[in-house]
């Protein structure tokens, strides 16, 4: 079981480190088509296309093609220009909308699944400065049990029941709103969910942007005080671990 479970993340991760490259592919939008590529820049996911729109909305759905991935993103305009082929010298319109969400189209928010929602994090000890455990973690929120990992600089935060999508996306909030309490460190930015059904080999997969991570010093102390030796002193440091004045929290 834990095999299985190692290859699922890893195959999802897999798909999510594909999206850093060019994904070249076709949109459909209106009742026409249009060539475009999925493109990133730092954190910000943009789509170039291969044409000019004009609309007067905030954000509108479009939907995006290749030859083994179907989406739908949610976008909004940025930029309209104008690029010229330095070989044939033919000049195309070129719209550059920033990318909000990308979902699989089969994946259905609506239905009960066990799903798994990743946030980028550099920090391979973060589990373990937080909770005193390195890589797995059962916690139970809004009376629901889920596991938190981390694999391949990604924190991982899986279900342990089926439940509908909004139910788990709220848990996964809760479960950041309260380790940014104790940790100063509030993970966001952008977030990879999947889940998997009896009619799909893989999991399938949304993409959500969110608000920009942050970090503070303004914060509850963990149990790891010489995570905090940098305010506190590390003499003070060494006095609460000698005589272990800070108590682990244990979240099951």
């Amino acid at each position: 079981m834990t095999n299985q479970i190692h290859f699922k993340r890893e195959n999802d991760i897999e798909l999510i480190e594909s999206f850093n490259d060019e994904l070249v592919g076709y949109i459909e939008y209106d009742g026409s088509t249009y060539n475009a590529i999925i493109t990133k820049s730092n954190t910000d996911y943009f789509i170039e296309i291969d044409g000019r729109f004009d609309i007067d909305i905030e954000t509108f759905t479009i939907s995006f093609f290749t030859d083994n991935i179907r989406l739908k993103l949610l976008i909004s305009i940025t930029t309209n220009s104008v690029n010229t082929d330095a070989i044939d010298k033919k000049s195309v319109l070129v719209s550059k909308e920033q990318i909000y969400e990308m979902t699989d189209m089969a994946f259905d928010k609506n239905a009960m699944y066990i799903f798994r929602s990743y946030y980028k994090l550099e920090s391979s000890n973060f589990l373990h400065t937080t909770f005193e455990r390195s890589r797995y973690i059962e916690l139970n929120v809004n009376k629901h049990p889920i596991t938190l990992s981390y694999t391949n600089r990604y924190l991982i935060i899986e279900s342990k029941e089926p439940m509908l999508c909004d139910v788990h996306l709220e848990i996964c909030y809760n479960t950041m709103l309260a380790i940014g309490f104790i940790t100063g460190k509030f993970i966001q930015t952008e977030v990879y969910n999947f889940y998997e059904n009896e009619n799909t080999e893989g999991g399938l997969f949304q993409y959500c942007q969110l608000r920009n991570s942050f970090s503070s010093i303004y914060c509850a102390l963990t149990t790891n005080p010489y995570g905090y030796k940098h305010l506190i002193s590390e003499a003070l440091a060494d006095d609460l671990y000698n005589n272990k004045v800070l108590k682990p929290f244990d979240p099951v």
